[in-house]
This record gives C-alpha cells, structure tokens and sequence, in this order.
C-alpha cells in the first residue's frame, strides 16, 4: 500500500496524511510521485476540475482517489479520509 501525487504540492499534503494513517494502521505507507497502478492498494492524491475548495473522493478495492483543484480542497478530502 502506498499514497501517490502527482506534484510536490500534493506530496507535502500525502507526507501529512501518511503521518496521520502510519501509526493507525501500521502501515508503511511511502509516498511517490509515480503512479502506483499494479502494485496493490493505493491512496492517490490527483488533480481535477472540481471547480473552488470542493473534492471528489472514489473508493473501490484497488484503492481510493482523493481529486480537486485547489489545495485547500486537497487537505479537505485528506481530513474526510481520516
């Protein structure tokens, strides 16, 4: 399991939520910058339309995906994950 980003203002967001999740679950949890498709579950941390500080967050078995457009949104979507 890993959070992936697509940008160094996203991993600084990631590196927060791993922090948050690492403890918890006992997970390692690293961050990258790649995309992590294949390689088991993961969190990713992507860009989107969503228009202002909204987000929109997918679940399924491979993984979860937290998009937005805004920073502001990013850190929400990690705070409704928690």
């Amino acid at each position: 399991m890993q959070i992936s980003t697509d940008s160094d203002e996203a991993g600084s967001v990631a590196e927060y939520l791993a922090g948050i999740l690492r403890p918890s679950t006992g997970y390692e949890l690293p961050v990258s910058n790649e995309s992590a498709s294949g390689s088991g579950a993961t969190i990713a941390l992507l860009p989107s339309e969503v228009s202002g500080e909204g987000y929109e967050m997918q679940v399924d078995s491979d993984g979860i995906e937290v998009r937005t457009n805004e920073p502001a949104g990013l850190f929400m979507g990690v705070q409704t994950l928690r």
